[in-house]
């Protein structure tokens, strides 16, 4: 779908990367999306993230967040990021997309940001090509 237009204080949903960026080193974030961020009317992550940084912290993968995961939330409460529970209506809605794409996290947030309205701030190229989700980087 196409990337963020002019729409001025967008709704934003982080996809997981941009969520522990934006928490632990903004300075990964791209400029595009620094600068949405800056003038978005509202910043969301969703659970799954929590659960995705931390499967990842303990497979030894994403070593460089283990002091961060416990923080995360508060850090995201403390900075206005709401945070949006993964319900049966996203999962449903995730299952059910069109896609060729088999990574579980993706169709989540992809169907989240969908149900919700929101633009997917996301480095992820196969999320910027997707048909069911806006984005930006």
């Amino acid at each position: 779908m196409n990337d963020l237009g002019r729409s001025d204080d967008p709704a934003l949903l982080l996809d997981t990367h941009a969520f522990a960026w934006l928490a632990a080193a903004p300075d990964l974030l791209g400029e595009r999306a620094r600068d949405a961020i800056e003038r978005a009317g509202s910043i969301a992550y969703s659970t799954a993230s929590l659960y995705e940084i931390g499967f990842k912290v303990h497979r030894g993968r994403w070593d460089s967040m283990r002091p961060v995961l416990p923080t995360l939330p508060e850090r995201a409460r403390r900075s206005g990021i709401g945070q949006v529970e993964v319900s049966a209506e996203i999962l449903s809605e995730a299952a059910r997309l069109d896609w060729d794409h088999g990574d579980p996290f993706d169709r989540i947030l992809s169907a989240t940001a969908t149900l919700r309205g929101e633009i997917l701030v996301t480095r992820d190229r196969s999320l910027h090509e997707s048909p069911f989700v806006a984005t930006i980087w």
